[in-house]
């Protein structure tokens, strides 16, 4: 699924639409990769972790 398909699928189980989920997706990503970029990670239990990982350059 891509973004546009999730923002579909949000709106429709939610009382908000497609526009503000978009805007919702659109700020919760930007501060999902800030803090990322500072070296935290981010548990959302019953959801999933994000945490970075460095990867070495490919041969």
């Amino acid at each position: 699924m891509n973004k546009q398909g999730l923002v579909k699928a949000v709106a429709e189980k939610t009382e908000f639409s497609q526009g503000n989920v978009e805007k919702f997706l659109d700020g919760f990503m930007k501060v999902v990769s800030e803090i990322l970029a500072n070296g935290q990670e981010i548990s959302l239990v019953g959801f999933g972790s994000f945490s970075r990982v460095e990867l070495s350059a490919r041969e």
